[in-house]
């Protein structure tokens, strides 16, 4: 009997003073081992996930604190890694998805191809280095793969162009330009530019027309052919931006009660007798009743009417301040886009403002 409460004394203070702290040891760092598998779990790689998986295995089926800290380390490690692996992976997004071409986009079919293949190369580069120092060092070729995709991607806008001229609009905000292609391609084919300047730039053959208001007071020298810088005004933040460098007005349209009738007077002298008579031609429906097959309407020549008379207004040094002008600008889509949503949409707090280039 000594014997038995001796041996249950023993056994008492080893399970209690040795081995149950040990256990409970154990199972407090195995708990803190998976929680930092949950956080490599939650990075979200392919490989953070199946690693993760491993980790918890091992850590369950661990038998001392020895073996759980290496694992611990092994996931800290391997946290690392993943990390980095995702943020290259984001990045491979970030160099697909330009401002105006993108993998995913629709402008320009090659221009998209090449960025889904660009995008596939990358990803799958991405995925195959099995280290940290790989990973980092994988970047570097990132970098040099993506620029010469994105430059060889808008050479081959450039080259297919059919006209000799193209739109270019750069960033966010855009400011666009007219180019010449030769122009284009020494700029996108010089070597100091990244990927990241590349896919922030939009050339394309395609521009558009668009109607901007103004007074003859803001605007008195502008004319069909008229090369125009274009700003946009916003009065709440009362900043001038530069939209378009180098525009170019393609109609005038002055307002019909401005300039939509003649009314003069004639006055003869007869035998020593003066007659006055008074004229009054209304433009619009002499122009309708030409349309319309009128033969002496149609011999009325109107075509350079509005011209000749702003042309000998300037010369004349006199103007009507507040006649009101339609102009017909020709720019790149994305800034066409912006002109007409302050010229309808944002009236109360944007102006559209069109300076000439002397």
């Amino acid at each position: 009997m000594i014997f038995l409460i001796i041996g249950a004394i023993v056994f008492g203070i080893y399970y209690f003073g040795i081995a149950s702290p040990a256990a409970n040891a154990l199972a407090t760092s195995k708990t803190s081992a998976l929680s930092q598998v949950s956080s490599l779990n939650s990075i979200g790689t392919s490989k953070a996930v199946s690693d993760a998986s491993s980790f918890t295995t091992r850590i369950q089926a661990a038998g001392s604190q020895t073996d759980v800290d290496s694992i611990s380390s092994e996931v800290s490690s391997a946290i690392q890694r993943e990390q980095a692996r995702k943020d290259l992976l984001t990045a491979v997004s970030t160099i697909t998805t330009g401002d105006y071409y993108s993998a995913t986009g629709s402008s320009g079919t090659t221009a998209v191809q090449a960025l889904v293949d660009l995008e596939t190369a990358l990803t799958s580069g991405v995925n195959s280095q099995n280290s940290l120092s790989e990973i980092d060092a994988y970047e570097s070729t990132m970098d040099t793969q993506a620029t010469a995709t994105w430059r060889s991607v808008l050479e081959n806008i450039i080259n297919s162009a059919t006209d000799t001229r193209m739109s270019m609009t750069i960033g966010i905000p855009p400011i666009g330009s007219f180019i010449s292609t030769d122009n284009a391609l020494l700029y996108v084919d010089n070597t100091s530019l990244t990927w990241q300047d590349l896919r922030a730039l939009k050339l394309e053959d395609a521009t558009v027309q668009v109607p901007v208001k103004d007074t003859y007071e803001r605007t008195p020298t502008l004319a069909v052919g008229s090369v125009i810088r274009v700003y946009i005004y916003d009065m709440d933040t009362d900043n001038l931006a530069l939209k378009f460098t180098n525009a170019i007005v393609r109609q005038v349209v002055y307002s019909y009660s401005d300039l939509g009738s003649i009314s003069w007077t004639s006055t003869t002298d007869t035998g020593g007798v003066s007659t006055t008579a008074s004229y009054t031609t209304n433009i619009w429906e002499t122009i309708k009743a030409a349309a319309a097959g009128n033969a002496d309407a149609a011999n009325v020549g109107w075509n350079a009417y509005v011209s000749d008379v702003m042309t000998r207004a300037m010369q004349a040094g006199v103007g009507n301040y507040s006649a009101q002008v339609l102009y017909v600008v020709e720019v790149s889509d994305p800034i066409g886009e912006e002109i007409v949503k302050a010229e309808f949409q944002n009236t109360d707090s944007k102006d559209v403002i069109l300076v000439p280039i002397v």
